[in-house]
């Protein structure tokens, strides 16, 4: 039971929490009777379920430590790992596309918000591409 890290488990739960009462005080009392509001009582609503999930993971982990340790061996296994980054690189070449055809109908609806929030979105996009591509490259 003492190789369980319980801290990182733990502070999953605890951020997990807070996103869904932050979202839902957000959704809720801050912006009331909004469009927007229905999509952060949403996410508020996901977040709680991902909560449960990660709150009956530890219960499953106190009850049977065995089950973390399995887990992590699983986490690390390298036939998983390489099934997980051919995964990740044929669903980031499909959201590529989709984002593209995303970015052409916003410029052809000629809104200019949703042409700058699609162009927040493709730069956080190229952010996260050349992060892991760095972080990738230094496992070499």
């Amino acid at each position: 039971m003492k190789n369980i890290k319980w801290s990182k488990e733990i502070v999953k739960l605890i951020l997990l929490i807070v996103i869904a009462v932050a979202f839902f005080i957000l959704g809720y009392v801050i912006i009331p009777n909004k469009y927007y509001s229905l999509s952060l009582l949403g996410v508020s609503g996901a977040s709680i379920g991902l909560s449960l999930f990660q709150l009956k993971r530890v219960i499953d982990f106190a009850r049977n430590p065995k089950k973390y340790n399995k887990e992590q061996i699983e986490v690390k296994d390298e036939r998983n790992n390489r099934i997980l980054i051919n995964a990740k690189s044929s669903s980031f070449d499909i959201e590529t596309f989709v984002i593209l055809g995303i970015t052409v109908y916003s410029i052809y609806l000629n809104n200019v918000g949703f042409v700058i929030a699609i162009l927040a979105l493709w730069i956080s996009r190229i952010f996260s591409f050349f992060y892991y591509l760095s972080k990738n490259n230094k496992k070499i």
